[in-house]
């Protein structure tokens, strides 16, 4: 993780010329950003009566309400 002093936390991958972000976290407003896929394999097909937890029902992505 990197933080470049401008409180965000970086994950980060590179190659011999250059250096790609691939996730940011940012710590005072709790946003968050992603580059590339996100693999969402193996989600619950049943609803988890969780709040905000993922599942999917057929192709529709849902989340919890408890």
């Amino acid at each position: 993780m990197f933080d470049g002093g401008d409180n965000k936390f970086k994950i980060r991958s590179a190659d011999d010329a250059n250096v790609f972000d691939r996730l940011t976290l940012e710590r005072d407003s709790g946003a968050c950003v992603l580059s590339g896929g996100l693999n969402l394999a193996n989600l619950p097909t049943e609803n988890p009566e969780v709040a905000g937890q993922l599942w999917r029902s057929g192709n529709d992505l849902k989340i919890s309400t408890g």
